[in-house]
């Protein structure tokens, strides 16, 4: 066991503590390098996706490149598909992981009735 705390709540609480403030300092990042249209192509490919306990840096890139080959996604959101996937590769875990998180955040919110949430805005 893992013990870092007088019990395993508290433990927890401060696991989630320092997580959740990676996942936010790495949306700050990310609202940096993404366009809002690079932002809302990625959530609109994301709509309906499961991640893997183990989320693979390529996991996102890879829906990005076929919504791009197969559906038009670069046209419908006037990005550069090519140079999202390039990016989107790059980026660090934390990265990928706080994109996920958003696209998870985003579409539960949609599921519970909030249907005028912006998909550009998802990282905020």
């Amino acid at each position: 066991m893992d013990e870092r705390a007088d019990n395993r709540s508290e433990q927890i609480n401060g696991d989630l503590t320092r997580y959740y403030r990676l996942l936010a300092e790495a949306r700050t990042q990310l609202r940096t390098r993404l366009s809002s249209s690079e932002i809302a192509a990625i959530i609109d490919v994301q709509n309906g996706h499961i991640y893997a306990p183990r989320l693979s840096h390529y996991e996102i890139s890879a829906n990005i490149e076929d919504a791009c080959r197969l559906d038009g996604l670069a046209e419908k959101w006037s990005i550069d598909g090519r140079v999202l996937v390039e990016t989107l590769q790059a980026m660090d875990l934390w990265q990928i992981t706080a994109l996920a998180d958003a696209t998870e955040r985003f579409w539960h919110a949609v599921g519970e009735g909030n249907h005028k949430m912006d998909p550009a805005r998802a990282l905020d």
